[in-house]
């Protein structure tokens, strides 16, 4: 009966029917509280439902009674990231390593972990997995994403197409690329990945930057200067940003009597 609920609560998870699989997964643990694989199916399928309080309180449990089980660390090495807890996430890919050193998901969640903090070392991990598995879209993004931040233009322009031929369609990926292809002085290439990134994803920043500054560059204003607001939903430029205004900032309008 447990193994049959299990099946069918995948099958669920796979046709996107997160809430049966979790009504599945929750009948199968009335009936064996310390089954641990379906607990581990079940904290699962809340961190797909972004319940991720119930998955943590849940794996916690897991963990006490099964503390080996090196599943249980990728999934709150998951967990953990989705909350953007990087400090747990990094502990928890380790606590997974240290069980098993060739495991690809604790790897690549260690490089999510520290791209940030460590990026020489996020560099390696990501490449562990490629080194296992050269066809994990998530390292390729990874690692263009930790090249991008240390500009390494042509690293992170390599590895974002690849993560682009591996799972098209990523606007995090072609904005990525828009920012590398920019640098490098491919503008054609910049405003093509930056216009795909927008045709997903109209709130991304980085792609609405690069798109203005592309845009800008061929001598389209009309298009390019209301674009190039974006620059301050940018962190870099946050960073800089020495405004220190009461007034509110000027939206363009022309009217009789007001000066700047």
């Amino acid at each position: 009966m447990i193994d049959a609920l299990i099946s069918e609560a995948a099958g669920a998870v796979g046709a996107g029917r997160l809430g049966a699989a979790a009504r599945l997964l929750r009948q199968m643990l009335a009936v064996d509280p310390a089954h641990i694989a379906g607990a581990n199916s079940l904290a699962a399928v809340f961190i797909l439902d972004d319940a991720l309080d119930a998955a943590e309180v849940l794996l916690a449990r897991a963990v006490a009674i099964l503390p080996e089980e090196p599943a249980l660390w990728i999934n709150r090495s998951v967990q953990a990231l989705r909350m953007g807890d990087m400090a747990r996430a990094r502990r928890w890919s380790r606590t997974n390593l240290v069980m098993t050193p060739g495991s690809r998901e604790g790897h690549l969640y260690l490089g999510r972990a520290i791209d940030r903090s460590e990026p020489e070392a996020a560099c390696t991990a990501f490449h562990r997995v490629l080194h296992l598995d050269p066809y994990t879209a998530d390292a390729h993004f990874g690692l263009s994403k930790v090249l991008l931040d240390g500009d390494d233009l042509s690293g992170a322009a390599r590895h974002g197409r690849a993560m682009l031929t591996l799972q098209p369609g990523s606007p995090a990926a072609e904005a990525n690329l828009a920012v590398a292809a920019w640098g490098l002085g491919w503008r054609g290439a910049a405003r093509r990945s930056a216009q795909h990134a927008l045709c997903i994803d109209r709130t991304l920043a980085q792609a609405r930057w690069i798109l203005a500054l592309a845009l800008l560059a061929e001598g389209d204003c009309a298009a390019g200067l209301p674009l190039l607001e974006s620059r301050w939903d940018l962190a870099e430029f946050r960073a800089v940003d020495g405004r220190d205004f009461s007034a509110p900032a000027w939206d363009g309008t022309i009217r009789p009597g007001m000066r700047l």
